[in-house]
This record gives structure tokens, C-alpha cells and sequence, in this order.
């Protein structure tokens, strides 16, 4: 994202004079021209990827008696082109952009899933997780039958709305009611945007049953990303050398498939989706945000979460070395959860994320560059 400090979110609640039941407007902004991942992703050069099509940059959730719409806005109008699974399959028209909306219902999330679906290679940060999700795409059908064989515990808890349509600039779907948290201000959401993939060559992705997803491993309906973006001299029917694919991972490997995000006010999302590492095994983590822009609270979780301060802390920092940073805490912070480096006047600084405790102190590491933190700068989470 072009700024560290980006974006904000603004909540209307008005109550319905003819209807009992309250209407509820969330609104997640996020900024344009960031729809390259850790920032060195590229889209193919062919219909369906132009520029601005992935490039998310607000998510609306309006709730009426009935469920809640959902409009995902785009920098560019989605473009339909042809898919297929197979030489042999007559294809159908669909979108590419593929919105998840995970959602946490309360302010301090943590008693959900720990995973995301199959093939986003990103995880929830902090050990947070979530109760409900919603996938906006142009093939809910295949997305729900795929999801309820390969993750059906996940699958069991996602809506894969039908009827999303392209108006404008905007992706627009009705959800039901039961999909998501009866009280939208009080959720966390955590919002991925992704490419939407043929469903080919299943079966260098399928598992065995009951085989356990491997949280590297790709999904036959996210587009990958690899070293390079395929020059589309084919388009889905697997036959030849260059399949449509993004292309710009480095390094590659334990590389999220993700191309966009929302992410909290503060907080970079390159830096987020660059902290990844195939020596080491590690996921790119994406935090929760909620309704006012903000990361979740690491103050806990469940019905006995303590409640949020009215302002956050920030922590001097007491020793650096290179991409280390130490803090003292008096209680801790828990490994994973990520933090916002301030900077005197309070500018940002970047992203850093709790590696753990030593000596009694709190030991972090700066995310997404190498450059040193600033001279006087402090640490919020």
C-alpha cells in the first residue's frame, strides 16, 4: 500500500421506521494501486486481468430484515471472460476477482478457525480465528461442492452466495442472514481478494481422504502465482505451455496466493504478505481489522476477553539489531501478534511481529524491509 496509515472505516446504524428489524451499513475502506500482493505481483496481460480488476477498495455490508448485501468495489469494472475445467468442457462466463470475507463475531476474536480456505498460503495472525466466512465468485456451485470435499469443516461454517453480478465497478450479492453475525459493528472481519482459478488439474491438488491440507499447498480455484505471469498463448483447457497465472513471487515458495487485502490503519499490507518463508516453513499472516479500521485486540479472546483500552500503549523501544527490536512488556505479548512501529511525531514506522520472549523482554522483528527502525521509536498493538 502506497501509505502506512491508510484508509478508515465508517459504521452507520439507523433503525428502519417501517421495520422492525434495525438496518446495519459496515463500510471497509482500502486504498488503490495496491493490487500487486507484497508488492511485486503481476497480472497476465489478456482479458480478465487488466489493471484495477483485483484492486479492491471498499467493501460494503448493508443488513436488512432479510440478510445483508454485499458490494465489493473495484478500482476497475470486472471483466467476464470464458473459463473451463477441460478441453472438453464448454466453459462459462465468469468474473476472475474472488472475494473472502472471514468473519470473527465479537471484538476480540480467537474461539474459530485458525485456517483460512484451501489455497489463500495466508493465515490469521495472533492464533485468532474465525466463526464465519462468505466467498463472493462467479462459480459459488463448484467453489461449495470443491470446499465441502477438501475442507468440510471450514466449508460448514462459508456461504458461497448465488447471483453475483457485476454493476459498474461493484460485485454485488445478497447474503443470507444466517451467514454472518447477527451484530456487524461488533465483528472482525479479515478481507482477501484472490484470482479465481479453472478448477483444472485436480488431481496434483486433491488429497486422499482424510489427509490433512498442507498450508503451503495451492487450490485448484485460486489462481497461482509463480515466478513469472503466463503469457495466456491458452486459456484453461490445460493444453500447453503457458497457462494463465500471476507471476512475481521472490522468493517463491510458502508465497501467499492472495493479490489484495484489507488490513488495519497502520499497517502495511506488503509488508504483511512479504513476512513469508519457505526455510522456515511460514505463512504470511493477515490480521483481523473491525469496524473503526483497527487490528483485533490481543488483550484475549472468548466471553472472558478483557475489554479493549480506550488507548492503545506504546512500548519504547530498547535495543535494536538489525531486523530485531526488543521491548519490555510487563505482561508479554503473545508470539505472532503484529505491531505498528511509530516514529516521533507520530509517523509510521512499519510492521513488526512478536517472535517472543527473552531475558524478560519482548523481542519483535521488523516485517517487509530491512531498513532500520527510526531514532526514538515506540511500539503499538
Amino acid at each position: 500500500m502506497k501509505s502506512a496509515i491508510h484508509g478508515f472505516v465508517t459504521l452507520a446504524l439507523c433503525v428502519a421506521a417501517s421495520s422492525p428489524a434495525r438496518a446495519e451499513t459496515v463500510v471497509l475502506n482500502d486504498p488503490r494501486g495496491d493490487d500487486h500482493g507484497p508488492g511485486t505481483y503481476i497480472h497476465p496481460a489478456t482479458d480478465g486481468f487488466r489493471p484495477g480488476t483485483f484492486d479492491l477498495t471498499r467493501l460494503t455490508l448493508e443488513r436488512t430484515g432479510r440478510g445483508v448485501t454485499v458490494t465489493a468495489t473495484f478500482a476497475a469494472s470486472p471483466q467476464a471472460v470464458r473459463i473451463r475445467s477441460n478441453r472438453d468442457d464448454p466453459g462459462q462466463d465468469a468474473f476472475m476477482p474472488m472475494v473472502d470475507i472471514y468473519v470473527a463475531a465479537g471484538p476480540a476474536p480467537g474461539t474459530g478457525h485458525r485456517d483460512l480456505l484451501p489455497g489463500r498460503r495466508v493465515r490469521p495472525s495472533g492464533g485468532y480465528g474465525w466463526d464465519q466466512a462468505v466467498v463472493i465468485s462467479a462459480t459459488p456451485d463448484r467453489l461449495r461442492t470443491h470446499y465441502a470435499r477438501v475442507a468440510p469443516d471450514l466449508a460448514a461454517d462459508t456461504c458461497f452466495p448465488l447471483g453475483a453480478r457485476v454493476v459498474g465497478r461493484n460485485l454485488r450479492v445478497f447474503v443470507p442472514g444466517r451467514c454472518l453475525p447477527a451484530d456487524l459493528s461488533k465483528s472482525m472481519f479479515l478481507v482477501l481478494v484472490s484470482g479465481l482459478g479453472p478448477g483444472a488439474g485436480l488431481g496434483r491438488f486433491l488429497m486422499a481422504d482424510g489427509e490433512t491440507p498442507r498450508p503451503e499447498a495451492g487450490d485448484p480455484y485460486i489462481r497461482e502465482v509463480g515466478p513469472n505471469a503466463g503469457l495466456c498463448n491458452i486459456w484453461e483447457d490445460g493444453v500447453g505451455r503457458s497457462p494463465c497465472t500471476f507471476g512475481g513471487c521472490r522468493p517463491c515458495g510458502w508465497h501467499p496466493w492472495v493479490l489484495d487485502a484489507i488490513v488495519p490503519e497502520g499497517l502495511r499490507q506488503e509488508a504483511l504478505l512479504a513476512d513469508y518463508s519457505k526455510k522456515d516453513d511460514r505463512l504470511a499472516a493477515l490480521p483481523f481489522v473491525d469496524v473503526r479500521g483497527r487490528s483485533a485486540s490481543p488483550m484475549g479472546t472468548g466471553k472472558n476477553a478483557a475489554p479493549a483500552p480506550a488507548t492503545e500503549p506504546r512500548h519504547p523501544v530498547v535495543s535494536t539489531r538489525k531486523r530485531q527490536i526488543t521491548i519490555r512488556v510487563k505482561d508479554g505479548i503473545a508470539a505472532g501478534t503484529l505491531g505498528a512501529l511509530v516514529c516521533p511525531g507520530d509517523k509510521p514506522g512499519g510492521t513488526v511481529v512478536v517472535r517472543g520472549m527473552v531475558a524478560g523482554f519482548t523481542v519483535l522483528e521488523k516485517v517487509g524491509d530491512d531498513s532500520p527502525p527510526c531514532k526514538g521509536a515506540e511500539v503499538e498493538f
